[in-house]
């Protein structure tokens, strides 16, 4: 696998969890702390997916999409929510916004990995894939802008 991942949580426990995860995959992985550290970072150096906490001190991830929607260079960005925020407003807004999968926290890597893996195939002009991926625990809630079944924690 390749691709230039950045990953965004103010947690530096999940955001180096993720890190880790995605570097095993072969991905290269950047990460930021926060919502504006994640655009300057993007603003430098456009990644191929961000993978986006919701809760964040000083901007959310809710503004931080919004704000990559919004902007033709960054507009088609492939966005993965990976947040404790699992309420159904909450994944309606994040899909509302544009995000491409929605996934709660606390979450299997290997989950982590597949959707990742679709996304930058999507993202690559690959079909996007709408099986159903499932695993004990989780149910399908909504499908992202790509088609990608997206899951929270039941």
């Amino acid at each position: 696998m390749s691709g230039y991942i950045l990953a965004v949580d103010d947690d530096a426990d999940v955001v180096g969890l993720v890190e880790i995860i995605l570097d095993q995959a072969g991905y290269t992985v950047c990460t930021a702390h926060d919502g504006g550290q994640a655009l300057a970072k993007i603003a430098e150096s456009r990644p191929d997916l961000v993978v986006l906490d919701l809760m964040m001190p000083e901007m959310s991830g809710f503004s931080v999409l919004r704000n990559l929607r919004s902007r033709p260079e960054t507009s088609t960005i492939p966005v993965l929510i990976l947040t404790a925020r699992s309420t159904q407003t909450d994944t309606a807004d994040a899909f509302s916004l544009g995000a491409d999968v929605f996934l709660a926290k606390p979450f299997e890597p290997e989950v982590l990995i597949e959707f990742v893996n679709r996304l930058l195939a999507t993202a690559g002009g690959g079909e996007p894939d709408t099986d159903e991926y499932t695993t004990a625990g989780d149910r399908a809630d909504a499908k992202g802008r790509n088609g990608v079944v997206a899951h929270t924690a039941t």
